[in-house]
């Protein structure tokens, strides 16, 4: 399709240039069935769910489709790969999954992070004052990838990454973020009642503050929004606006398999780029069975947060409406294939974290974790590897390429300084 399309834009081109040469008294002829060929083309683009003929002179799509196939052969590029990328890392979202195929893509391409000296986090709301005094900032090194968890923060996040880099993110139902950070985070402990009871109980004194920087509407503290304004729909509403304007994509974890396709082709990647395994998921059987009831009453709760999520899940749909059902199926199929033959190439079972040890052990109790047979192949390693074991990987690395490029500049104003010398002393 996207070939005809192409095709019949450059006919047009064509037709142009004839009519406004002295040939076109000749060829005028040959003008109507000319154009007849063109709308049948054209009428078959618009039937075939693609663009229209003329849709291309004033917007070429190039993040509908990554390019052209014919069997086996690729014929036609319509994008390159985007590798300056803002993952904003919402907590509960599925985040780590996402975050792993950040940091696979980062090694592949040698890709510099926005990492600090140590840890996991780039501090609260971000501040490029994080990066004072690491090697890299040191060394004058440009950012491609900022996917830690951070609190967004517009005009510093663009003044460290730059133009050209595409924004994402992802969210998830409020209440199921809610009862997923009740469990991870030790609420119960710090509001000294279960799930159930928190629901019931009036909103007063310790239950309207949060444990640290987890709590009440967490996405949109996680997007910046200061817990003050999280009643005040005005701020909300802004907030929101702010981050459709500024992100390329908000995905939603319901649908991740779904999310990660209109990643691949918002980002111009492959189908190999976004394999993945859910990484960071609790047990099932430690998960709050919630009643109706509480449901509900979290959801009154959480309204601010379920403001931004129904807002983002309409565009999400709207998006895969304009894929097609037909496209993003297949999309999905390819992706559970590639998925299904690294897991069988790499020997990964699903197995207790609290029995993994060394390089496939994750922080947390009553975890999932994967265990991988075939250690000897590296991407099989990557894929199941703990978040704060890849970025002390990342980080040992980056430092390394930090001091390459430090000693190059060094080297180089030794030779500077002896070449001045030497012009003072002739």
């Amino acid at each position: 399709r996207a070939i005809v399309n192409h095709l019949c834009l450059q006919l047009f081109y064509n037709l142009i240039s004839t009519m406004t040469s002295s040939r076109w008294n000749v060829t005028r002829v040959a003008v109507v069935p000319f154009l007849a060929v063109v709308m049948f083309l054209n009428i078959y683009l618009i039937f075939s769910n693609n663009s229209t003929f003329f849709h291309p002179l004033f917007k070429y799509h190039t993040s509908m489709v990554n390019r052209v196939e014919i069997g086996t052969e690729k014929v036609l590029d319509m994008c390159q790969k985007k590798n300056k990328i803002m993952f904003l890392k919402t907590h509960k979202c599925a985040s780590s999954s996402l975050q792993n195929i950040f940091f696979r893509f980062g090694e592949k391409h040698n890709l510099t992070h926005v990492l600090t000296n140590g840890g996991n986090y780039l501090g609260g709301k971000f501040s490029r004052s994080v990066l004072k005094n690491t090697p890299w900032e040191k060394a004058g090194m440009s950012y491609s990838l900022l996917c830690l968890h951070v609190r967004f923060n517009k005009p510093e996040m663009e003044a460290v990454m730059g133009p050209g880099t595409a924004y994402v993110t992802m969210l998830r139902d409020p209440v199921d973020v809610f009862e997923s950070q009740y469990g991870f985070m030790g609420f119960k402990d710090f509001y000294g009642m279960s799930i159930d009871d928190f629901a019931a109980a009036p909103k007063t004194g310790k239950l309207m503050t949060r444990n640290g920087g987890q709590g009440r509407n967490q996405m949109l503290f996680d997007l910046g929004l200061e817990p003050e304004h999280m009643d005040d729909e005005t701020m909300v509403r802004m907030k929101i606006e702010e981050i459709e304007n500024r992100f390329d994509l908000v995905m939603i974890a319901e649908q991740f398999s779904e999310s990660l396709i209109l990643m691949k082709n918002e980002l111009c990647w492959d189908v190999k780029d976004v394999t993945n395994f859910k990484l960071n998921g609790r047990k099932e059987e430690t998960k709050s069975k919630l009643s109706d009831k509480t449901r509900e009453l979290l959801k009154e709760f959480l309204k601010s947060d379920y403001m931004l999520y129904n807002h983002f899940h309409n565009i999400f749909q709207s998006k895969l409406k304009s894929l097609g059902e037909s496209a993003l199926a297949e999309d999905i199929s390819n992706l559970e294939q590639a998925n299904t033959e690294i897991s069988q190439e790499c020997s990964i079972k699903a197995a207790d974290n609290g029995q993994l040890k060394g390089d496939q052990k994750w922080w947390g109790l009553d975890l999932i974790g994967y265990s991988v047979e075939n250690s000897t192949n590296e991407e099989c390693n990557l894929m199941t590897m703990p978040e704060l074991r890849f970025i002390e990987r990342i980080r040992k690395k980056q430092t390394e390429k930090a001091n390459m490029i430090m000693e190059k500049i060094e080297a180089n104003e030794v030779t500077h300084l002896n070449h001045r010398h030497l012009n003072l002393f002739f």
